[in-house]
């Protein structure tokens, strides 16, 4: 599953490494949004899984939509 920012805004910090295992709602990676004055925002891992991919950096410009971790695991709503 790729995770995707939902705004626009820039890399502050990327809290996961590669191969790191990461719980639902864990805090991936931290975007500082300019319409919310400043104060940085996490993005939350939709599930439980290992960090296979990271596609940002610290400092990276980002807009709505674009890539920032790729998990593997068991996707919500997917039987085991």
């Amino acid at each position: 599953m790729i995770v995707r920012t939902p705004w626009s805004g820039q890399v502050v910090e990327v809290r996961v490494r590669l191969g790191s295992e990461v719980d639902e709602d864990e805090s991936l990676v931290l975007i500082e949004n300019k319409s919310m004055e400043g104060i940085p925002e996490a993005v939350y891992a939709p599930m439980a899984g290992v960090v296979l991919e990271i596609h940002v950096e610290e400092g990276d410009q980002l807009q709505v939509d674009d890539e920032l971790v790729t998990l593997e695991g068991e996707e919500p709503g997917e039987d085991a």
